[in-house]
């Protein structure tokens, strides 16, 4: 079987609706893997998103150009989950 993709989330936070929704989404068919993410602007909320999501520490952006500039060799694709 090939390897997921590897994917980061942009938003998306616990606290919303369409973050749980993608991510369980991106599960589906096991072609995804979500390996990282800014997933909230709110420190707490990104932390507890990835502990819940089981996202490495070291994998966690404050913000999305970081994310971006950190992971470009990484991932395959960004999920853009923001209003």
């Amino acid at each position: 079987m090939k390897a997921p993709h590897k994917i980061a989330f942009i938003g998306g936070g616990i606290n919303s609706v369409v973050g749980a929704v993608h991510f369980s989404a991106s599960r589906m068919d096991n072609k995804f893997a979500l390996v990282s993410g800014c997933f909230s602007r709110n420190s707490e909320t990104n932390k507890q998103t990835a502990d819940k999501w089981g996202i490495s520490n070291n994998r966690i952006y404050s913000n999305w150009m970081t994310l971006l500039e950190n992971e470009v060799n990484s991932i395959d694709a960004v999920v853009i989950l923001t209003p």
